[in-house]
């Protein structure tokens, strides 16, 4: 887990509280051309504003990588099953879940709040994208990386 926060301290320069109450707005949002910056509902608990610090971080992290190379190829020419959703979903978007939600559950499992079954979802995700046709040798190694963090998240 550290290295996760350490991740996402390391990444922060801005934190922007947001008015409304905690569901007004988007969990760490971050914006695309300050990947630094991150906006949290001011009435944000802890460990609400712990969660929207490692999944903003994730998404900035997961943007800035396709700014410099290609994850995938021909993206919602073919629809996934996410464990997450009603509908199927185009490989960047099962791709962005999945990373994100790796970090959530080595959060969870750290404060001794993991969610039951949450990483066989993760592992049916990775699955389903090492199946991927749309995935670049890139995206493919991507996703061989969020597997051994996740190996990591329970050791």
């Amino acid at each position: 887990m550290t290295e996760f926060a350490r991740a996402a301290r390391a990444g922060l320069t801005t934190l922007t509280p947001l008015a409304g109450g905690p569901r007004s707005a988007v969990w760490g949002e971050t914006g695309r051309h300050g990947p630094g910056a991150l906006g949290v509902p001011y009435a944000a608990g802890v460990r609400e504003t712990a969660l929207a610090l490692l999944t903003g971080r994730r998404r900035a992290r997961l943007r800035a990588l396709t700014e410099v190379t290609d994850l995938y190829a021909l993206d919602g020419a073919w629809q996934h099953p996410s464990p997450w959703r009603e509908r199927p979903v185009p490989v960047s978007r099962l791709l962005a879940d999945v990373h994100e939600r790796v970090a959530v559950e080595a959060y969870r499992r750290a404060t001794a709040a993991a969610e039951p079954g949450g990483a066989d979802r993760i592992h049916r995700a990775l699955d389903r994208l090492s199946g991927a046709a749309e995935l670049t040798s890139t995206g493919k190694r991507l996703v061989e990386e969020l597997r051994w963090e996740l190996k990591g998240v329970g050791a």
